[in-house]
């Protein structure tokens, strides 16, 4: 994205920052006070907000759309599909200077099926690839060059070469590696920000005894006194509590994670912390919940902090409890140490499936009361990032309101639902 100048100026931009200048005016448009800001020029123009969410979500989808590979009658059938979107694009976003939208771009944009068609996915034939290809092809190599004219090409495709024939290797052996082991987990991780928590003995109420106190790995962080959310300590009290463990006890918490998903060519960072730039951050993330039917359903969360039972024997855990379904007087009798690492999780109040999200692109949900939805899970229950924005603006009740897009890489999936 690109916000220099306005999400609304289109000039000073690539293509791809003017995908995601639109990707912030649909956010906008869900917001009570992107619709106030937008309210007097809409009726000016009787245009509906419908409309224009309307043609955002397909302008976005299609972006993607076209860079998926696609069977020939679905690229033949979505030429209704893109009919609807330029007479949306026309309608909602009017243009008066010059020729209007009678220009080539738009005619270019209408004729992209049949481009598809003749050449393949709009990848074969884009050009932001062969400017992105520069960054590692040309300008990660030049200063291991002599920086000579007359052989700067030659030695960069030389070292390009070899760091394919390297990578190459490292994927055929990692690739092996995996092919060999039984127990290989469906996702690898990173952790960083360590920091210990002594919780104290919890009385029959269910609060502690004593102040529970943190720790930080980081002399920095230390010195600083930096604080971690009241909410992950909640939950782990209150986790132990309710499994019959009132003693103190000790863990080990992380505030940022590194998750590397086999379904993911790119890994990514989750963050959980009080303070980052001077200010909180609590990202989001879709949880993977298995209900008693066998059944997986899928939830908003809030992820509150990251956490390992490795410092202290006997702890009930969500490993002992639900998956090994031991119970208290088992586990401590059988002295045993939980490897796992955990993410704690304020969810939603209810269910958010992936198909409602391919079906609505943008859904709205509520954080659930955090007696009933502070879960404690294993990372493998992570199924992937997510977008989540405020009601800025609303008032009242409204103003608990959040917002949960789409995932980037399923956008296309709701372009190719409207095509159905």
């Amino acid at each position: 994205m690109s916000v220099r100048n306005g999400i609304t100026d289109g000039t000073k931009m690539a293509g791809s920052e003017r995908v995601g200048n639109c990707f912030i005016l649909l956010c906008l448009m869900h917001t009570q006070q992107g619709q106030d800001l937008t309210d007097y020029e809409r009726r000016q123009k009787r245009i509906s907000l419908q409309r224009i969410i309307c043609c955002l979500k397909l302008y976005l989808s299609f972006e993607r759309w076209v860079t998926e590979p696609h069977t020939t009658t679905k690229v033949t059938s979505s030429q209704h599909v893109l009919s609807e979107l330029i007479q949306l694009i026309t309608t909602c976003f009017p243009r008066d200077e010059g020729w209007g939208w009678n220009i080539a771009k738009m005619h270019a944009f209408a004729r992209m099926p049949s481009y598809i068609l003749r050449f393949g996915s709009a990848n074969n034939f884009s050009g932001q690839i062969g400017e992105r290809a520069l960054k590692c092809i040309v300008k990660d190599h030049a200063i291991r060059t002599q920086h000579r004219p007359d052989k700067f090409a030659e030695q960069c495709a030389t070292r390009e070469y070899k760091q394919n024939v390297v990578n190459y290797v490292m994927q055929d052996m990692n690739g092996s590696t995996k092919s060999a082991s039984v127990d290989t987990p469906s996702a690898t991780y990173t952790t960083s920000g360590r920091f210990t928590v002594h919780l104290s003995s919890t009385n029959n109420r269910g609060m502690g005894i004593e102040d529970d106190r943190v720790v930080w790995h980081d002399c920095k962080k230390r010195s600083s006194d930096t604080k971690v959310s009241d909410l992950l300590l909640f939950a782990i009290r209150q986790y132990s509590y309710a499994n019959r463990f009132t003693r103190e006890f000790s863990l080990t918490g992380y505030m940022t994670m590194r998750l590397s998903h086999e379904s993911s060519t790119l890994p990514v960072v989750y963050y959980a912390s009080e303070c980052i730039n001077c200010t909180q951050r609590y990202d989001f993330a879709l949880i993977n919940f298995k209900c008693s039917d066998d059944t997986t359903n899928t939830c908003p969360g809030k992820i509150l902090g990251f956490i390992r039972y490795n410092l202290m024997l006997g702890i009930p855990t969500p490993h002992f409890i639900i998956d090994e379904e031991l119970s208290i007087e088992e586990i401590q009798r059988n002295l045993s140490v939980d490897e796992n690492t955990y993410v704690v999780v304020h969810t939603a109040s209810d269910y958010v499936s992936l198909d409602d999200l391919q079906s609505k692109f943008v859904i709205p949900f509520v954080l659930g009361d955090i007696l009933d939805c502070l879960y404690i899970v294993k990372i493998e229950a992570i199924h992937g990032p997510l977008f989540v924005f405020s009601n800025y603006g609303a008032i009242g009740n409204d103003a608990k309101k959040l917002f949960c897009s789409l995932p980037q890489q399923d956008w296309g999936k709701y372009f190719s639902n409207n095509i159905n």
